[in-house]
Parts: C-alpha cells; sequence; structure tokens
C-alpha cells in the first residue's frame, strides 16, 4: 500500500506541475508511521495533527515554493459541515486530495461531478488505458455525460478508431473485424465487451443502427449478416418472387432498409475502411450467388447493385446478344444505369467493345435497303452527316477488343471466345457494308463521269486558294497523313474540351488515286501541272517533301514548313522563332507512318488514337503559348482498313500487273491507255480525277477490293475511290481572348417523379447540349439540401464533368445515387440542388422532393 501512496503522490506532482499541497486522508491512521518516513524526491512530508495555524503558516511563507505531500488522520470531509470544520480548507481547495480509489483518482483527474461515480466505476477497468480515455476525452470535458454516449465512445475506442463514431460506423468496423480472418481481434474486441458487460447492447445498437439481425455474437452470425447486407443491396427495389432461393434475408421493413443504406453509404464513402467493408461483401457473395438471382429474376431484372459475377453473366448476354439484336442491346444498355455504376476497369472494357460494336452493327442494319442514292453529293452529305458513324464505331470497337487485358476476365474461355464471335461478326458486316456502300457510291460517281468538279462540294485541290489565300492573319495549317474524316470528328470533340477554343470541322474531296504525293501536293499553292518526271507540279515546282516549302514560299514569301515530330522536340525559344511566320505548314505523319508498313499496319487503330492526341496537344500549344489563333487541320486523304487479316482468295489481280511498280499499287494503277475494266473497276481519265492535263488513265477497283501487290500491306489501304479514302476533314480551331460563356444545359429527368425511399435517391441527370463550338462542357456539383436551410447538405454530394461531345442522348446521361443524412430524419420535403461549380447561389436545376424516408437518429 505504501508503495502505491508513493507511485500517486509522485504521478499527482508530475501531472499538475502547480501543484504546491496534496493531502492524504487516512482514516484508521494505519498508514501513518510509513508516510511520514517516506523520503519522495522533491517532495516534502508534513502532518497535520494539532498545529493547523502553524502548518497553514509554512505553507504559505516557508514551504510556498515547495511541493508538500499533507498526511490527515481522519476521513476526508464529505459535507458542507466537515468541510467548514476543516482547518486547512483553503489549502486543499487550492491543492488536491491523493485519491487511491481508481475511479476516484480518474473522477479528479478529470474534474467530473460526483453524479459521475457510478459509471466511472462501472467501466474504469478499460477507462485507465491511454487509447480509451484519449477517444472518451471530448466527453470527459463535459463533466457530465450519459451512459449511452459514454459507451459508444468505449466501443469506438475498442475498434481501433481515434475518437467517437456513429454506430453506423462502428458496426461497419465489426463488420470488417469480424470477417477479415485475423481471429486475434475479434477475440480481443470480445473479450473487451464482455469485461465491462456491453456485449448485449452492442449487438442491440448493432442490429438498430444496420436493420440487420444477430443470432448471438459470433462470427458465424456476422457472416450471416453481411450475406444478409449484401443481398439486400442487390436487391433493393425488387419485389420479391418464390424463385428466389435467398428470399427468407429479404428485409421488407422501411426504417430497418433505411438503416442498411446509410451503413452501406457510410462504409462506401469511409476513407480508411470503404475497401476492407468491399472485401466483406465480396466475401458474402461466395454464399449469395448472384447467377441464381438473374435466373430468378431475369437478366433485364432492375438490379441495385451488380455483383462481379452478375456483371460477367450480363455482359456475357449483352456481347451474345449484340451480334444479332444490336438496336435492342443499346436500349438495355441505356436502360441499365445500375450496371454502369458497378463496372470493374475490365468491365467498362467489355462494356466499350460492346456498346461500340452495336453501334458499328446498328448503325449497318439501318443502311441496308439504302445504299442507292439519286446523285454523287448526296452520298458525300450522307456519309458526312451520319454515315462515318459505321467507321469510327468500328474503329472502337476493335480498339477496345485489341486492348483489352484479358487476364482480368474470369470468365476464361467461354467468354473470350463470345467477344471473338462478336467481332468475326463485325467484321464480315462492316466488310459487307463497305462493298455495299462504295460500289453504289463509285457506280453513281462514274455515271456522272467521276466529274469532281460538278459535286458542288469543297474540293482538295481548290484547299489553299480557297482557305488559305484569303486570310490576312497568321495561320498553321497541319496536315495529318491519312486522317480521315471519322478520326477528324473525333479530333474535333477532342479540341472542343477546351473552354477558351471554338472549333468547326468541314470536310474535302481529295483526288484519285487518293494517294500522299497527290494529297500533299493538291494542299499547296499554286497551279498545278503534271510532269510525266515529276509527277505533280506547283508553279512549276516538284512538289515531294523537299520542295514544299520552297513552293509555299514562291506564293507567299513569309512561309514555311516543318515536321510536327520537329515541332514537339523544339525548345520553346525555336518554336516561338519558328511561328514568327505568318504562315505555317506542319506535316504530321502519325497514322500513314505506320499503317503504310506492312509490319505495323495491324496497330493501325492504335496509331488514330496516339494521332488525335498529338493533334490535340500540337493545336493546344499553337494556341495558348504560340500565339497563333488560327490553325487548320487536314489531310492528303483517308485510309480503309479491315482487322481481317485477308487471304489470298481475297485478292484481285491487278489490271496493270505487268505495268512498272511505280504506276501501281494495291488500290489503284496509272496508265497511258484506257482499258476496259469490266464491272471490277473503273479506268477514269486523268483529268477528270486530278484535274490535271495529262494523257494518263487512273485504274481503281469497282468497291474496296485490294490488287494482288507484292510486297505491300493489305488490312490498311488508301489510293482508290472509296468514300472513307477520298473525305477527309477540314478543322478550323481558333481561341478566344475571353472564355466562352455559353455551357451546356443541365435537365433533370422526370424530376416530377423523383422520391426519396429507404434514404435513397437515384437521379438520372442529362447534359442536354453536346459539347461543341456553340456549347463548351461545365463542371457541377448535385446534392439534398435541408428544406428550410439552404446552406444544410443532408445527402453526399457529387460532382459531374458535363463534357461529352456525342450527338447521342444515351452518352450523355448521367446515373447518381444519394443517400440521405440523419439531420432530415423528420422532413417531410427535401431540396434536390444543382449548382455550376462556378456559381454556389444560382442553382441551375432545384426541385422539391417528397421525403419517404423515416431515419431513426444516433443514439
Amino acid at each position: 500500500m505504501i508503495q502505491e501512496i508513493q507511485d500517486k503522490a509522485t504521478q499527482y506532482f508530475q501531472r499538475y506541475p502547480d501543484l504546491k499541497a496534496l493531502f492524504y486522508f487516512d482514516a484508521d491512521g494505519l498508514a501513518k508511521e510509513e508516510v511520514l518516513a517516506m523520503n519522495l524526491e522533491g517532495i516534502r512530508i508534513a502532518a497535520l495533527e494539532s498545529n493547523p495555524f502553524t502548518l497553514k503558516y509554512r505553507l504559505a511563507n516557508e514551504w510556498k515554493a515547495e511541493r508538500v505531500l499533507v498526511y490527515v488522520q481522519g476521513e476526508q470531509p464529505k459535507d458542507q459541515a466537515a468541510y467548514q470544520q476543516f482547518p486547512l480548507l483553503g489549502e486543499m481547495i487550492a491543492g488536491k486530495v491523493l485519491e487511491l480509489d481508481n475511479a476516484a483518482d480518474f473522477m479528479e483527474k478529470h474534474r467530473l461531478s460526483t453524479g459521475m461515480r457510478p459509471l466511472v466505476a462501472k467501466y474504469i477497468k478499460e477507462l485507465q488505458y491511454k487509447h480509451v480515455e484519449s477517444v472518451c476525452m471530448p466527453l470527459l470535458m463535459r463533466r457530465a455525460f450519459d451512459e449511452s454516449s459514454l459507451q459508444r465512445a468505449l466501443v469506438s475506442a475498442f475498434v481501433d478508431f481515434g475518437h467517437t463514431e456513429d454506430w453506423h460506423l462502428i458496426s461497419g468496423k465489426i463488420l470488417t473485424i469480424a470477417l477479415d480472418g485475423d481471429d486475434k481481434k475479434w477475440n480481443t474486441l470480445t473479450n473487451k465487451l464482455e469485461g465491462v458487460n456491453l456485449t448485449q447492447v452492442v449487438v442491440a445498437r448493432f442490429e438498430e443502427s444496420t436493420g440487420l439481425h444477430l443470432s448471438a455474437w459470433s462470427q458465424d452470425a456476422m457472416e450471416r449478416a453481411a450475406q444478409t447486407l449484401r443481398y439486400n443491396q442487390i436487391t433493393e427495389g425488387l419485389d420479391g418472387i418464390p424463385q428466389d432461393p435467398y428470399i427468407d434475408l429479404k428485409i421488407t421493413d422501411g426504417q430497418k432498409r433505411t438503416a442498411l443504406r446509410q451503413l452501406l453509404t457510410v462504409m462506401e464513402h469511409h476513407a480508411t475502411l470503404s475497401k476492407k467493408f468491399a472485401a466483406v461483401l465480396e466475401q458474402a457473395d461466395e454464399r449469395i450467388h448472384g447467377e441464381k438471382l438473374i435466373a430468378a429474376y431475369g437478366i433485364e431484372a432492375a438490379f441495385a447493385e451488380y455483383t462481379p459475377t452478375m456483371m460477367w453473366r450480363v455482359l456475357s448476354d449483352i456481347v451474345a446478344d449484340a451480334i444479332s439484336q444490336p438496336a435492342e442491346v443499346l436500349k438495355r444498355l441505356q436502360k441499365n444505369t445500375t450496371l454502369r455504376l458497378s463496372l470493374t476497369t475490365s468491365g467498362e472494357a467489355v462494356m466499350a467493345f460492346a456498346t461500340q460494336a452495336a453501334t458499328c452493327l446498328n448503325a449497318i442494319q439501318e443502311h441496308q435497303g439504302n445504299y442507292r442514292l439519286d446523285r454523287p453529293e448526296h452520298y458525300i452529305e450522307a456519309y458526312t452527316e451520319r454515315g462515318y458513324v459505321v467507321d469510327r464505331a468500328y474503329r472502337k470497337a476493335i480498339y477496345s477488343r485489341r486492348t483489352l487485358d484479358e487476364t482480368a476476365i474470369p470468365s476464361g474461355e467461354a467468354f473470350l471466345g463470345a467477344m471473338d464471335a462478336l467481332v468475326a461478326a463485325l467484321n464480315r458486316a462492316y466488310e459487307q457494308h463497305l462493298v455495299e456502300l462504295n460500289r453504289e457510291w463509285l457506280a453513281c460517281f462514274a455515271d456522272h463521269s467521276f466529274d469532281f468538279q460538278a459535286l458542288n462540294q469543297p474540293l482538295q485541290r481548290n484547299f489553299y486558294a480557297e482557305e488559305i489565300a484569303p486570310l490576312e492573319q497568321k495561320v498553321a495549317v497541319i496536315i495529318s497523313d491519312a486522317l480521315r474524316f471519322e478520326a477528324g470528328q473525333e479530333l474535333l470533340a477532342a479540341l472542343h474540351q477546351d473552354p477558351k477554343n471554338t472549333a468547326h470541322m468541314r470536310h474535302m474531296v481529295a483526288n484519285i488515286p487518293s494517294r500522299t504525293s497527290m494529297g500533299m501536293a493538291m494542299l499547296l499553292p499554286g497551279a498545278k501541272t503534271w510532269d510525266a518526271d515529276k509527277g505533280v507540279l506547283a508553279n512549276g515546282i516538284a512538289t515531294d517533301s523537299t520542295k514544299r516549302e520552297q513552293v509555299l514560299q514562291s506564293e507567299f514569301t513569309d512561309s514555311i514548313t516543318v515536321k510536327a515530330s520537329d515541332v514537339f522536340a523544339m525548345k520553346q525559344a525555336e518554336r516561338r522563332e519558328l511561328f514568327k511566320y505568318e504562315r505555317v505548314y506542319v506535316y504530321h505523319d502519325r497514322i500513314d507512318s505506320v499503317g503504310d508498313k506492312r509490319p505495323t499496319e495491324h496497330l493501325t487503330f492504335e496509331a488514330v488514337e496516339d494521332a488525335v492526341e498529338d493533334l490535340r496537344k500540337l493545336v493546344g500549344t499553337l494556341h495558348a503559348t504560340l500565339s497563333v489563333s488560327r490553325v487548320i487541320v487536314t489531310a492528303d486523304h483517308g485510309f480503309l482498313y479491315n482487322d481481317r487479316k485477308l487471304v489470298d482468295s481475297d485478292f484481285e489481280r491487278h489490271p496493270l500487273e505487268n505495268a512498272p511498280t511505280e504506276d501501281k499499287h494495291n488500290r489503284w494503277g496509272v496508265t497511258g491507255e484506257p482499258i476496259d475494266m469490266g464491272t471490277t473497276g473503273y479506268c477514269i481519265p486523268w483529268s477528270a480525277a486530278t484535274g490535271l492535263d495529262a494523257p494518263l488513265y487512273a485504274v481503281i477497283s469497282s468497291t474496296v477490293n485490294r490488287y494482288r501487290q507484292s510486297g505491300s500491306g493489305h488490312q490498311f489501304v488508301h489510293g482508290g475511290g472509296a468514300l472513307q479514302e477520298l473525305i477527309v476533314p477540314l478543322i478550323e480551331s481558333s481561341r478566344k481572348r475571353e472564355e466562352i460563356t455559353q455551357k451546356v444545359g443541365v435537365t433533370l429527368v422526370s424530376p416530377a417523379n423523383l422520391r426519396v425511399v429507404a434514404s435513397r435517391l437515384k437521379v438520372h441527370l442529362l447534359q442536354a447540349d453536346a459539347v461543341n463550338q456553340t456549347y463548351k462542357s461545365r463542371e457541377v456539383t448535385v446534392a439534398l439540401h435541408k428544406d428550410g436551410d439552404a446552406a444544410l447538405l443532408v445527402s453526399n454530394q457529387e460532382m459531374l464533368q458535363l463534357n461529352s461531345t456525342s450527338e447521342n442522348p444515351t452518352e450523355r446521361m448521367h446515373v447518381l445515387e444519394f443517400t440521405l443524412t440523419p439531420e432530415a430524419a423528420n422532413d417531410s420535403f427535401v431540396i434536390l440542388k444543382v449548382f455550376d461549380v462556378e456559381d454556389s447561389l444560382n442553382p441551375l436545376e432545384e426541385v422539391r422532393i417528397t421525403n419517404g424516408t423515416l431515419i431513426t437518429p444516433d443514439f
């Protein structure tokens, strides 16, 4: 006992550095001799006997700078009369009383009111631990508190929180402890709860805060609760049916469903626990088989959540159905917004593949029976308005499939086989589409004598005269080799992401043969003529790559040419010097350099992706840092690409097979004599095909067939007369000095039908306009606000980038989920508000929504 007195006395003076007098009351006087004989460093021992006045004087004078332990034989004063009779009352009040009882000592330390003694005594076993004491500190500082609050603080400490949390979060943490495979943590928690008789209290609080039943305090019961949680998370909103093998787990009580939804929301948004909690739900998937739920409710059931197995099951069905029912698949994808929210990274990749494949196949089906039009210009107009979508969707689908990480797909060979079947069907349909479309187009053009001038369409051969010569300001012309029209549309969309950029796109029709040397020549200034040895001349100058700058300067002296790769490699000072020229031709060669080589032609679509990104950066750099206010992007020609590797039987014999190599290729030929092509192709006078007078004829296939040509690739081709080869983009981009203020609109879908149910609200928000030269992107926040207190959020707040360039409203639809907080427990209504991030005062959308949820407050 004497050792305890020594230790406690030392601790008191260490704890309170300004403490001068510490009183120890010894009721029966048994410790008197030992206390007075103690030798404590820096502490004087004195006794209150018959000397109260002397002791009072010494404490105030002689010992005022010392620390004194005052021994008092007798009981500590407990009532007002005893206090008044105590001779050193003032000194005792100014000092402290040494308490050997742990609870009393704890109360003294935190200056708790005497009414707290029963609670402190009940839980002192745990309160004396530093971590528990730290978590409880905000409560202890109140000096008085109820048992329920103390219990919540204690359990928060037991589950290793740094401060008191609500029971939703505590319960979620308990689930993770129970099921993370570390029995030691679970046993420690169990022992702590049992040690202070809190087990049943926690069971009750767990059930009330989660809506889940616990049959006992055990890991098995926790596992059952997690399975119930997962099942109800998946099937929320679905009415139970007898075929459901897990129907016994269905929670129908509204209050319990609300508690369950709050638990999910709290855990899903927690910075450190969300991953562990997700693992708990995934563990429950071992017992709640998603494929059985799909079998019971149907593949198109509106599940509120998809497990990984369910996701892959639905994606498998989508991939299979896209072949024969592409339109139906697109409708299903539009309708099933929840599936998008559940996709993993690999699932998103498969979804992108299936969506683009279905888009391509559906567009092809819409074309069927409509390939024949009246005039050549009608084909060009149809292609540039909508027809290019087939080529873009095909490219995006093949690219998505090729870049997909197959190791991330758990369904194995069967799923990969289904995707390969879709690719095969896509290739068959696309190849047939190319044949039928271009057969009709070329036949129609042939009926009009391949008269480019009569097309009433912008021609590549007039580019400089019509687009560049009239300009009175600095301009950069970027010519991207083989940037076909559909890729230009993707670049346009990328440029629209810049809020200060305004860009619009037109088209031009290239010459036949649609080869690089011809297209590059036609984009230069000057009068064009044909030379038998040098090819196209401009102002009498050869137009090969080494002479293009000379041609430019012959028309406009303040001109220069440069490779895009050199611009990227330059330092900023070098770039500034370069773009002091009034007219700069920048030659970009990403697509053709890859596609035109047999070993790399299979990477054409990857090259298109890279090219679009290259050009986006280059245009942005020219505008933002080099003060080039006008940039024009175009191409020398487009291309055809088939993902399927062709076999020998796919090729045609070249009609000029005995001609010199330089006069023919896999899509074209040049001859000095007209030849009868029959139904296999066309022999076009050079003057019609190119606008150049020469005794020559261009030879092309009647469709998209490749000529047998040794050493050349055949997946990526150009040079013929297909629309994909001839139609090139013409993008004009400029930079406004002030940011464009017109932003895309925001529309809530069916706002009158919105209702909070079981604390949950799902909102469909439409980006009303596509981002383009007229409408720029915007960033918005969306949240529920308290009715009557607009500043108070009563849900999670979602931030959304509205930057889609798609003309398809489905692709501009966003699905948001909100979960109500307890602050709105007693409110009949909540307010849904959508704000632009740059204006938090004026909501873009504001809707008063019925709150059909009963929420129990935390306890």
